[in-house]
């Protein structure tokens, strides 16, 4: 009965897709494909769900691979998503709280400690990933409503954000979830788990815009003599997130920080590659898409050449552009912000 069900949502949904622009029609299918995945019965389902980090799969053409990544930090657009999934399972086995502080993320495992910074405001709160999402290709993060609203964008739809994984909280959470630790032992255990050193920055290039120390959390130790890129990198705190067990799980405070955010802008990266002349095959067959821009970078030590389309004034602007981009077969195609 659900796969006859499942199969008739999906005849209406590709009836319906005639009618409508490509980007409106990416925003339906993710989210029928998300709501079907949260219809499903999990087995898992229970108080605190369970940890996970799960198989590669397949949404609208492109393949996702979760991995366990307590480094990760990213930037790019974010969504939220509220009632119409109240009280069904999330990925992990909780139940959906759109006044919980949770996000979905398409990769990381399962639950995972984040920072989300607005880079259009400068607020930053902590998040718990517990749920698969967002699927529409321009999009890293869905937030829950409760999450958009202290972020200040819930109005607005969508909004720039910096996301960073707190290995601290995450590598702790993880260990107490793969041993069934209740909430009250795994509040111990963060309380417990050894701290990052104050200071210490993790960035994938040479950071330079400075960050005036007026604009600093309190919670935050600054590094001396150093300049520091909000957008590339964060200074990790030697103080815990506050966070408490409620509906039988760890949940961070809800609280709200104002960080600096330094000037920044769209871009549609389209590749990164070690040889220059692949880059610039790249920049002249992108020529009539937009700006096309060559752009250097270093990780772990490899330099890249990075082909990114911008600056883009708007978030609607960096969909019909990405879009476009795809339909060239640039499948790797992302938005970011920088």
């Amino acid at each position: 009965m659900h796969f006859l069900r499942t199969l008739k949502q999906f005849a209406f949904v590709i009836i319906a897709l005639s009618f409508l622009p490509s980007c409106a029609q990416t925003d339906i299918v993710s989210h029928w494909w998300k709501k079907s995945n949260h219809d499903r019965p999990s087995s898992s389902l229970g108080e605190g769900g369970s940890y996970k980090v799960g198989k590669p799969y397949k949404v609208e053409g492109a393949w996702y691979t979760p991995k366990e990544d307590f480094d990760l930090v990213e930037t790019g657009i974010a969504s939220w998503y509220g009632n119409e999934f109240k009280g069904k399972p999330t990925a992990n086995g909780e139940t959906f709280d759109p006044n919980a502080l949770t996000a979905a993320h398409r990769t990381l495992q399962m639950p995972s400690i984040i920072r989300v910074t607005n880079l259009g405001n400068g607020r930053s709160v902590v998040l718990r990933v517990n749920d698969r999402g967002p699927f529409a290709r321009g999009r890293v993060l869905d937030v829950s409503r409760r999450g958009a609203e202290l972020l200040g964008y819930k109005n607005q739809g969508t909004a720039k954000v910096r996301i960073e994984v707190l290995k601290n909280e995450s590598m702790t959470v993880a260990q107490a979830a793969k041993g069934g630790a209740s909430p009250n032992q795994q509040l111990a255990m963060l309380k417990q788990a050894p701290r990052v050193r104050p200071g210490t920055v993790r960035t994938e290039e040479p950071l330079s815009a400075p960050v005036p120390s007026s604009y600093v959390e309190p919670a935050v130790t600054t590094v001396q003599s150093q300049d520091l890129a909000p957008i590339a990198g964060q200074i990790q705190s030697s103080r815990p997130v506050p966070m408490h067990a409620e509906n039988g799980v760890v949940v961070p405070d809800e609280i709200v920080t104002k960080t600096y955010v330094a000037p920044n802008s769209i871009y549609v990266q389209v590749g990164s590659f070690t040889q220059i002349s692949n880059a610039q095959n790249v920049q002249t067959r992108l020529g009539d898409v937009g700006n096309v821009q060559i752009t250097p970078a270093v990780v772990n030590g490899t330099h890249f050449n990075r082909v990114r389309v911008g600056p883009i004034a708007t978030v609607e602007e960096a969909d019909k552009i990405l879009n476009r981009t795809l339909d060239r077969g640039y499948t790797g195609a992302k938005i970011v912000v920088e």
